[in-house]
């Protein structure tokens, strides 16, 4: 079970042992209709950007992806789907600013998105 709230504090995203993702407003205790998706891979951790409109989640396939969704609606899938490690993506965390997302891999590498072009600016190897 991983769970991520919305900046705003309005919902909570929850991914269940299943890999299947649901978004549960918090104001009205209900699941949100239209929010529901069920994962093609294993997911792992998930992170809104700063402003709560775009919802990130890493997938534990190989490769490593990370999967970029609009708001609350899951219904049409991932707007994106970026490559992110050779093997599981494992971990996320977005800097405190709201510029950059970092991500963790299988592959020993860190990795760091820029979160407005979505392109992969600097990785390092641990």
């Amino acid at each position: 079970l991983n769970l991520c709230w919305r900046p705003d504090s309005t919902y909570v995203a929850v991914s269940t042992k299943s890999d299947y993702l649901q978004m549960l407003d918090v104001r009205k205790m209900d699941v949100v209709l239209g929010s529901s998706m069920a994962g093609t891979s294993e997911v792992n951790q998930m992170c809104w950007d700063i402003t709560g409109e775009i919802f990130v989640f890493a997938e534990g396939a190989s490769p490593g992806r990370l999967a970029v969704t609009r708001g609350v609606d899951l219904t049409e899938g991932p707007l994106v789907s970026l490559s992110a490690h050779q093997g599981g993506c494992i971990s996320l965390a977005r800097d405190p600013a709201g510029r950059f997302l970092a991500s963790g891999g299988a592959d020993c590498l860190l990795n760091l998105w820029d979160l407005k072009s979505l392109s992969c600016v600097w990785s390092y190897g641990f």
